[in-house]
């Protein structure tokens, strides 16, 4: 079942892009009047995975007043971000990846306040649930539960895995028989030229991003590198 599963998750590789499109946010009174006095605040998503420094999300504040009224906040919201280092804070509340680790969002409105969690991964498989344990997650706009490799929803449809790139590679070269040297592209070059960036990604060679990814011979990740810096090493 483990070797399905693994079989079955290869390839399921989730790139998400925004492009922000930003609008002048209010000022201090316009924001005080927009906000009014909500009974609640919600925000959506309530938790965000970006996918390295390129990925953007867009959190998006609703206040819900007497008679189930319902008013967008979003740019009537005071945001704290901590640590600061690992989210930038963007017009119309972007949010944008600074460096990869886990930060705490504080969103403040109408007197009330919420917290959320934001997880920048310099990785393609984003996933929320990646490299954390058992238990429930935001997989896009739905929620699953994790066991194992698996995540699956309330009806316990397969929604995807947890897997790692790299542990994608290791699980395609051992169901597929084929060599690393054939298994690489569907990783690199492939997804690459889908995406229209063929041109800039997807290769070691001149006038390419220096995104690279240093494996040991049993490919497993020793090192990475994101625009020729190294930000992680085993």
């Amino acid at each position: 079942m483990t070797s399905l599963l693994r079989a079955t998750c290869v390839g399921m590789i989730l790139l998400v892009g925004v492009v922000p499109g930003f609008a002048a946010p209010p000022s201090g009174g316009e924001r005080t009047d927009l906000a009014g006095q909500p009974t609640a605040i919600e925000v959506a998503p309530a938790a965000v995975t970006l996918a390295g420094v390129r990925d953007a999300r867009q959190l998006v504040v609703t206040g819900r007043y007497p008679n189930n009224q319902l008013r967008d906040l979003t740019h009537a919201t005071d945001v704290k971000v901590e640590p600061a280092d690992v989210v930038e804070v963007q017009e119309g509340l972007f949010l944008r990846g600074k460096k990869d680790g886990t930060a705490k969002i504080t969103i403040t409105t109408g007197g009330k306040t919420l917290t959320g969690r934001v997880q920048v991964a310099k990785r393609a498989d984003a996933m929320a649930a990646l490299g954390m344990g058992p238990g429930e997650y935001l997989l896009g706009d739905y929620r699953v539960t994790v066991e194992g490799d698996a995540a699956r929803l309330d009806d316990g449809t397969l929604a995807g895995c947890v897997l790692s790139l790299d542990a994608m590679l290791r699980a395609f070269l051992a169901f597929s028989g084929a060599t690393a040297a054939e298994a690489l592209p569907t990783i690199t070059t492939t997804p690459a030229r889908l995406l229209g960036l063929g041109d800039r990604l997807g290769r070691v060679a001149p006038g390419y991003d220096a995104d690279l990814v240093l494996l040991s011979p049993d490919l497993r990740v020793v090192e990475t590198f994101v625009g020729g810096e190294s930000v992680y090493q085993e």
